[in-house]
């Protein structure tokens, strides 16, 4: 394709120099230009189309699931509430299960998933969220914190949480399920 693009463009550059009247040689000049600059053009985009081409073509050697290469980041955190503290957590996409349990304190586990075509995309995903842990007098705060202006992000957190009996327990999301027992 590149190749026939680029003859084609030769030949219809030199039709229009031989059709041209003798002072028009200013014009040949321009012409010859546009064809240069066109030809460089086409090498761009067969460049870009060997890319995607290539791409394709790793995603389906692995099942055609784009995405598919997981990597995960885990955070571990234990705040101490009171056996009637609050507990407020928000998340965009992930699972979140809360649990009463024994003491007074909250435990935290958060895993990152972040998912790419190579392991290096996916590690590099994790970068884009982080985990907020606010702890203040009888409260504990955690969100999942998106990076702005990062588009495509392939990020999810779920959480485990484990909070005394007595906790108010305030939890959202934008997507995933949520339980809390």
């Amino acid at each position: 394709m590149r190749t026939s693009l680029k003859t084609l463009l030769t030949v219809a550059a030199t039709a229009f120099a031989l059709a041209s009247p003798a002072g028009a040689q200013e014009k040949t000049a321009d012409v010859h230009r546009i064809v240069a600059e066109a030809q460089k053009i086409a090498g761009h985009t067969h460049e870009i189309v060997v890319d995607a081409l290539a791409h394709a073509h790793a995603i389906e050697q692995r099942g055609g699931e784009h995405g598919r290469i997981e990597q995960t980041e885990r955070i571990s955190k234990a705040v101490k509430i009171g056996a009637s503290g609050q507990l407020d957590l928000s998340n965009i996409s992930g699972t979140i299960i809360v649990t009463a349990g024994p003491g007074d304190e909250v435990k935290i586990e958060a895993v990152k998933r972040g998912r790419g075509d190579t392991e290096a995309e996916a590690k590099t995903q994790l970068t884009y969220v982080a985990v907020d842990i606010a702890e203040r007098p009888g409260r504990v705060d955690v969100r999942a914190r998106y990076k702005e202006g990062e588009q495509h992000i392939n990020v999810s957190v779920d959480y485990t949480v484990t909070a005394p009996a007595g906790t108010r327990v305030s939890v959202r999301s934008v997507s995933g399920d949520i339980r809390v027992t």
